[in-house]
């Protein structure tokens, strides 16, 4: 019989001592056991606090020991990589980079006007609306013709000016031209797909309207006027419902604009961009348009021209309201004359200085979504 088969062996006597000796040491190994279980539970539950405390927390919630919320990165706007703008020197149309100001192509040759104003308007599917000289009737005429953005034969398509095509791309608006026959200021909204057209007018020859812009809504227009009074001009902005039956624009709406400032045109919905004419530049700033309460100031663009910024293709949104392009006007050497430069700008506040884009150009309009 081996020691494992042994019977156990049956005490005869219970010694006291060894008992409560034996009591005691089964009592502290029960709480041994006890509180290596409950160290073992504190530390789960510690474990399961955390992580649900962590989650918990969520987004942009710091908590120590847990690690760096992370910092949000401010949303960089792509801006459009084409422009297409008029040289100054061969009055031709032609698509840039608004990178490099390098020419792509040309559109059109020597798209002159008789008044010495040129704009270009493009659609989102690729459609060039510009100003070009010619004649009606025997008489000079400004005219709008078209050219596809890929490049191709150039058509006319209405006697007028200043082109400004909607942000959906289906209407184009612009204005007729009155210089020799002094008639009231008019504004004609064409449809582009079946070339039917309405058209607003002012009951007399002032004021005169220098400009054109969409609502992102491409439901209203906004005409910029200037009106002669005693000792200099006066400056306005008025809005056109386009669905309006009244086609007098006597009966318009005016846009309250700051004192001594421009408009320049939408960058949302329910705010438009301005600029302040100062002694040192220009300071645009974004207003609130049913209001006229201002939202933001941006940072003052030293060292520009006198040159009016509401004057057609001076300054030009891009349809994502996110940069501004502009000429800037510059003397040439010995008074040889004055030539105009393409400046990228973005509305972002802190970006100081615009950037040259391309020297001697005449007008300039971004290409949607290049």
């Amino acid at each position: 019989m081996t020691l494992l088969d042994a019977p156990p062996a049956t005490p005869t006597h219970a010694d006291p001592e060894l008992l409560f000796r034996e009591a005691r040491q089964r009592r502290r190994r029960r709480w041994w056991i006890a509180g290596i279980f409950g160290v073992v539970v504190i530390v789960i539950l510690a474990s399961l606090s955390i992580v649900l405390f962590g989650r918990a927390a969520g987004r942009g919630t710091s908590t120590r020991g847990l690690g760096r919320v992370p910092t949000p990165v401010a949303t960089v706007h792509p801006y459009p990589k084409q422009m297409v703008i008029v040289d100054a020197a061969s009055q031709d149309l032609q698509v840039i980079s608004s990178t490099t100001g390098d020419v792509l192509r040309n559109l059109s040759i020597g798209a002159g006007t008789f008044d010495g104003t040129i704009q270009a308007s493009v659609t989102p599917s690729g459609t060039v609306y510009f100003d070009h000289a010619g004649r009606a009737g025997g008489e000079p005429s400004e005219q709008i013709w078209s050219v596809p953005l890929s490049g191709g034969r150039s058509t006319f398509v209405s006697d007028g000016h200043t082109p400004v095509v909607s942000p959906n791309g289906t209407l184009l608006a612009y204005l007729t031209w009155t210089a020799l026959t002094n008639a009231p200021a008019s504004i004609v909204v064409m449809n582009i797909a079946n070339g039917a057209s309405t058209t607003w007018s002012y009951s007399t020859n002032v004021p005169e309207i220098s400009g054109l812009s969409w609502a992102p809504d491409s439901q209203s227009l906004v005409f910029a006027t200037s009106t002669p009074t005693r000792t200099s001009w006066s400056n306005g902005a008025w809005s056109v419902p386009i669905s309006s039956p009244n086609r007098s624009l006597d009966a318009t709406q005016p846009i309250q604009l700051l004192p001594n400032t421009f408009w320049v045109g939408y960058v949302n919905n329910t705010q438009a961009l301005e600029v302040l004419d100062q002694r040192d530049g220009f300071q645009p700033i974004v207003v609130d348009v049913a209001t006229g309460q201002v939202v933001k100031r941006l940072s003052v663009l030293s060292g520009l021209s006198a040159t009016p910024p509401g004057s057609s293709g001076r300054w030009q949104i891009d349809s994502a309201a996110n940069y501004v392009a502009l000429l800037r006007q510059r003397s040439l050497p010995n008074g040889a004359g004055i030539v105009t430069d393409l400046y990228r700008w973005s509305t972002n506040a802190s970006t100081v200085r615009p950037s040259l884009v391309k020297r001697g150009v005449w007008s300039s309009a971004w290409v949607p979504g290049s």
